[in-house]
């Protein structure tokens, strides 16, 4: 009985992950647009059970909810890249990721977050330093540098933008995340403060990425382990990015 009384996504946030995707199966949902949320979060579970093709058709299926229920509407194209990239099909999620930024770019698409759609340039960022495609790369810092010249940069995780682009250095982003530049006290927040952990997952990761781009792989592997370290923030790309970088199978 506890799957029908029980919340699907508090059995995830519990990291149940087997139990949530079962209570999410035990009530199936129509193409309604207000269950695209609801979709999108069984994706995540599935992420999480690291069953990345069918994570990629839910994250689909919602987004395709969205777009035809609402002009513009686009919000889990860097899911879907996300679940592409973890199967391995990076120039699939490249492409994806350049749809969502080049949309943004152009106002066809509606962005998700405060500053204007960084998330998406981020992880094209990170695409483009992974795969040493240097063309990628400097698509991705273009479109952060317009979204950077604004006042809503510095809105997260605008600056992890600024700090990307060399206009913020690591510790300062931290300070902002979290009052203090000391890693081990904002940690020690982020293991009660949900909303400083997933930020924390962004930040370890994209100056875990900086490292590599800067040539030094020792420094990039200790990041990503840094941030698989923090307990799964589940709406966060990038903790299932570390976890496929070390070669992690489970949650």
């Amino acid at each position: 009985m506890e799957r029908q009384t029980i919340d699907p996504w508090q059995l995830a946030e519990a990291h149940r992950y087997a139990d949530a995707l079962a209570a999410y199966d035990a009530r199936p949902v129509t193409g309604n647009d207000q269950f695209a949320p609801r979709i999108a979060n069984r994706a995540i579970v599935l992420l999480c059970l690291c069953r990345w093709q069918e994570a990629l058709d839910e994250f689909a299926r919602a987004n395709e909810i969205k777009g035809r229920k609402t002009k513009g509407a686009q919000p889990y194209l860097k899911n879907m890249a996300t679940a592409q990239w973890l199967m391995g099909k990076r120039r699939e999620a490249i492409e994806t990721l350049e749809r969502a930024v080049d949309g943004v770019a152009s106002g066809q698409i509606r962005y998700g977050d405060l500053p204007g759609g960084v998330s998406q340039g981020l992880l094209l960022w990170y695409a483009g330093v992974t795969t040493l495609d240097s063309a990628v790369g400097e698509h991705a810092l273009a479109y952060l540098s317009r979204l950077s010249e604004g006042p809503r940069s510095w809105s997260w995780p605008g600056p992890i933008a600024l700090c990307v682009l060399g206009k913020m250095r690591f510790e300062e982003t931290l300070k902002l995340l979290a009052g203090t530049p000391d890693i081990d006290k904002i940690v020690a927040v982020a293991k009660v403060d949900v909303l400083k952990r997933r930020r924390l997952c962004q930040a370890l990761f994209y100056a875990a990425v900086a490292r590599r781009n800067e040539g030094d792989e020792a420094a990039c592997t200790n990041g990503m382990r840094q941030c698989l370290a923090l307990e799964n923030p589940l709406v966060e790309e990038e903790w299932y990015l570390a976890r496929a970088e070390l070669g992690a199978s489970t949650a």
